[in-house]
């Protein structure tokens, strides 16, 4: 890795309003260790912070600590079913955000419900999200997209300039397939997040919930890779997403600021060659959303 890796992290904030992550306990980052994440970003010169009106209170705590000189990708939750006026919840919504952050323009703002693309005002929100853009409030618009088909059919119908997706050593279908490069190819900025699945890749094996024992065999692989490669999990999971030249960003949630040095410090050394395959992309263990209903049966 190069020292331009850095330039290419962005601080990931859900838990930094909520309760979130499988590997922390779920528990918020208090205001006081984001307060020296803040300012460890704003002079190392990570590249800034992915956010979201759902994430509790994580849009007016980064506005408290003074984040204008970073740059800020947020997300605007689902519309409603009975939703008439696409342009002014966008705006409404938009506004709102940057008054939390005390900032004038956001980097990007992305769809947390792309699905909605698919219905009867699929239209509408995109001229919405359109219209953002056009009249200054954003730099980019896009979409948090989960599954490869998804991605596909809205880059056909739509004209989006950032897509975030799920990217990590055990969830490769969006470089696998392709889908990816063809982007980076277009000039189309691709963020990759949940690189450390939650939290779950950099916990031990007796450490984890018990309902993911139906769903183990990826992790057992993975297990066994990093006790042979005598290497941390942290590093490893870097290394795999930090060598793929098509990720204009990579989203990377963190619990205090010595994990940001650490991760900050890696990412600044030459890459090692990362020789680690699953056998199989687990589509349960590999999308959070299904985790509750997993855990509710156990």
């Amino acid at each position: 890795m190069t020292a331009a890796n850095a330039h290419r992290l962005m601080i990931g904030t859900a838990n930094f309003g909520a309760n979130y992550g499988i590997g922390n306990g779920g528990k918020k980052v208090s205001i006081e260790e984001i307060a020296k994440i803040v300012k460890f970003a704003e002079y190392s010169g990570v590249l800034g912070f992915d956010t979201a009106s759902a994430y509790g209170e994580s849009e007016e705590i980064l506005g408290q600590m003074g984040v204008q000189e970073s740059k800020i990708i947020t997300k605007i939750p689902a519309f409603a079913s009975d939703c008439r006026d696409h342009d002014q919840v966008c705006s409404s919504t938009v506004n709102q955000t940057l008054e939390k952050l005390k900032i004038s323009r956001l980097h990007g703002v992305l769809l947390h419900r792309p699905e909605q693309l698919f219905s009867k005002s699929g239209s509408d929100i995109y001229d919405a999200m359109a219209k953002l853009k056009a009249d200054g409030f954003t730099e980019l618009i896009g979409c948090s997209v989960y599954d490869v088909a998804e991605l596909k059919e809205i880059h056909q119908n739509f004209g989006f300039d950032i897509y975030q997706i799920p990217y990590n050593v055990l969830d490769r279908r969006f470089s696998e397939n392709g889908v990816m490069k063809q982007l980076s190819s277009e000039g189309i900025k691709v963020y990759a997040r949940s690189i450390f699945l939650q939290g779950l890749l950099l916990l031990d094996r007796k450490d984890r919930p018990s309902w993911l024992e139906t769903h183990s065999k990826a992790l057992n692989e993975w297990d066994n890779f990093v006790h042979d490669s005598g290497r941390p999990a942290i590093e490893l999971c870097l290394d795999f997403v930090f060598q793929n030249p098509n990720l204009t960003g990579v989203v990377v949630g963190v619990d205090s600021v010595s994990q940001l040095k650490e991760i900050y410090e890696y990412v600044n050394m030459p890459s090692v060659d990362f020789g680690f395959t699953p056998s199989q992309i687990d589509q349960v263990l590999c999308d959070p959303r299904r985790w509750k209903k997993l855990d509710a049966q156990v």
